[in-house]
């Protein structure tokens, strides 16, 4: 029973039902079922924002995490009001469908702030990880850090996050999830999205990197393999995504989307074994 209240317990547990969603999901691309794929996409979904909040509680705590959360989805949210509003941060004028989406809030959905903060977690915590592996502390004003740091480390997030981009939105823009007023050169897709993409996932990452520089804190509750739990549900994601883009006959969507994220999972699967080489020899 005490192992039933542990969070851990439940990130592994929310974790390999993400693995199994996306297997059931590709399956069921690849099989033509596209109603039960569709179903299952909105599945993993749900299961990646629990995983982001179990993890974020496990790594920063949840009084943390929620401040995290909270500002990320807030700025994401109050970016798109304005783009939407009163002139695009996007690189070009957009709408979300009525008739597609059901919680449209001020013309923006709620359900996408939400995500906002579920993909700069995401690359908040991949950066992370490769500080762990390289055994170093992330920046702390206490220990004389160089703010330097923070800015490289928020070039990476920003970067991390905006590869996600480079899948989601030609896919999205494809199913009408949300429509262009001019029509971008990048599958429909107007470039300076991934420029406004890249700003309000390195402004949100920012304040948070910012609050830790000044008010280092957090307990970990993850071991090493902790820090890999985040780039495997990246990797997890692109293989969903690649999917569905290969099962609708856009493999120039998949390979975009695989030089963009694909980099980041190979090098950080590397820099993991390599650490843990490195930690085996000590102990021997």
């Amino acid at each position: 029973m005490k192992r039933l209240a542990q969070p851990v317990f439940w990130l592994a547990c929310v974790f390999w039902g993400l693995c199994g969603g996306v297997l059931c999901g590709t399956l069921a691309y690849l099989a033509g079922l596209h109603a039960w794929a569709s179903f299952l996409t909105r599945a993993v979904g749900l299961l990646a924002v629990l995983f982001t909040v179990l993890h974020g509680t496990c790594t920063i705590g949840w009084r943390r995490f929620v401040g995290f959360a909270s500002t990320a989805a807030w700025i994401g949210y109050w970016a798109e009001v304005y783009s939407l509003r009163w002139g695009s941060l996007f690189g070009c004028t957009y709408r979300y469908p009525p008739d597609r989406w059901h919680d449209l809030v001020l013309g923006m959905p709620i359900s996408v702030a939400l995500f906002w903060a579920v993909f700069v977690y995401g690359g908040y915590s991949i950066t992370n990880s490769f500080l762990h592996y390289l055994g170093a502390e992330k920046p702390s004003r206490a220990r004389g850090s160089s703010a330097l740091l923070i800015v490289l480390l928020l070039l990476a997030d920003a970067t991390l996050v905006t590869a996600i981009d480079v899948y989601m939105d030609p896919i999205c823009t494809r199913r009408g999830s949300w429509v262009w007023e001019e029509a971008g050169p990048f599958f429909g897709v107007p470039i300076g999205n991934f420029v406004g993409w890249f700003a309000v996932s390195f402004l949100a990452a920012g304040v948070f990197r910012s609050f830790e520089y000044l008010r280092p804190g957090g307990r970990n509750l993850l071991g090493p393999r902790g820090h890999l739990a985040p780039v495997a549900a990246y990797a997890l994601l692109a293989v969903m995504f690649t999917t569905y883009t290969l099962s609708i006959g856009r493999p120039g969507i998949a390979l975009a989307g695989l030089f963009a994220m694909g980099p980041t999972i190979v090098l950080n699967l590397v820099c993991y074994a390599a650490r843990q080489r490195r930690t085996d020899s000590s102990t021997t």
